[in-house]
């Protein structure tokens, strides 16, 4: 079960309310904080709280196969961002293939992926784990640039 982030502990300050997650706009922390970055030798894309729209643990994906589907184990998490940060991060990618791009909350690298084909057109990106906790616990280290003074875990 993927954990989401409940609403402010403060009524007064303002939110904004995104498929999985609440976070705050503004308060002690800015509206300009940082949620996570992604970095690379030759490029880095800075991603504002504003800028994600969810990260979620999934333990399967599907696929649409002659004309019916199919339901495989791949325990990942799926990350998605605004389109402009998902034009940035094709951008990026497309002059990376086969190399890892690190992905830094709060000044520590968190995960370090191989990017294996341009990220970015398809409005989500998987990074593999080798289990559905493996990817829970992934999930919880890229969503930790989410938790600020004013919000609480649940």
């Amino acid at each position: 079960m993927v954990k989401a982030l409940a609403a402010p502990v403060n009524p007064r300050a303002g939110s904004k309310m995104t498929d999985r997650l609440s976070v705050m706009a503004g308060g002690r922390d800015g509206p300009g904080r940082l949620a996570l970055s992604l970095v690379y030798p030759r490029g880095r894309i800075d991603v504002g709280l504003a800028d994600v729209l969810s990260i979620e643990a999934v333990a399967s994906i599907s696929f649409a196969i002659d004309g019916g589907s199919a339901t495989f184990p791949a325990p990942s998490v799926e990350v998605k961002f605004v389109p402009h940060v998902n034009a940035r991060l094709h951008r990026l990618t497309s002059t990376m293939i086969d190399e890892p791009l690190d992905i830094m909350v709060g000044g520590e690298v968190v995960a370090r992926p191989i990017v294996r084909e341009p990220l970015g057109l398809q409005g989500s990106f998987r990074i593999a784990a080798a289990d559905i906790e493996a990817a829970e616990a992934m999930a919880a280290k890229l969503r930790k640039g989410f938790v600020g003074p004013n919000l609480r875990v649940v």
